[in-house]
């Protein structure tokens, strides 16, 4: 049976699977099993391209913090979002990684593992009850009085999303700025002035 948290769980679940299909599969290469979204698509945009992608990537770890992800799963899904768009920025390369990579899918399923793996624990009172104390110091110092994991959502999640996303977009920034300074050396050089 769905508990209002696990409903909304769910409903988030299913929410920013349908956003990250649309970004890393939404359209099929004929002849072939793979499929690549628009990110890719958005990556082809010169200088800002790359920047929206990152944005929606953000959107995506921002949501998962939200739904209770932990500080590590937090952790590996801004390495995914650092990967692609500091590669994405190199032309060529950075579109076929786009296309291969799939950041955001990736993200959605760290999220839903950790979102399953929460629904097949026992909660805390199942466990306090299922070994209970003999003696009031015995359950007093029973480490299943305490909660399990932070609460959905909890500030310590939030905060490091915060500085995830402050990363994200400082990276991504940087990676236009250089991004710039390359072409306009190439220019200089290409056309001698």
């Amino acid at each position: 049976m769905l508990t209002p948290s696990s409903t909304s769980r769910a409903q988030v679940l299913k929410r920013l699977k349908a956003f990250s299909n649309l970004l890393d599969r939404a359209i099929p290469i004929p002849g072939t099993p793979y499929r690549f979204g628009l990110d890719p698509i958005l990556g082809l945009l010169p200088g800002g391209g790359d920047c929206l992608g990152a944005v929606f990537s953000a959107y995506i770890i921002w949501e998962a913090a939200k739904a209770g992800a932990p500080n590590a799963e937090i952790g590996k899904m801004t390495f995914n979002v650092l990967f692609e768009t500091l590669l994405g920025v190199v032309p060529v390369l950075g579109d076929l990684v786009d296309v291969a990579w799939k950041a955001n899918v990736k993200n959605v399923e760290l999220l839903e593992a950790h979102l399953d793996s929460i629904a097949d624990a026992p909660s805390s009172e199942v466990l306090r009850d299922a070994a209970p104390a003999a003696t009031p110091e015995i359950r007093a110092a029973q480490p299943s009085a305490q909660p399990i994991a932070p609460e959905p959502g909890s500030p310590s999640s939030q905060g490091v999303a915060v500085i995830a996303i402050a990363v994200i977009a400082a990276v991504t920034i940087l990676a236009l700025v250089g991004t710039l300074a390359i072409v306009r050396l190439l220019w200089t050089a290409f056309t001698g002035g």
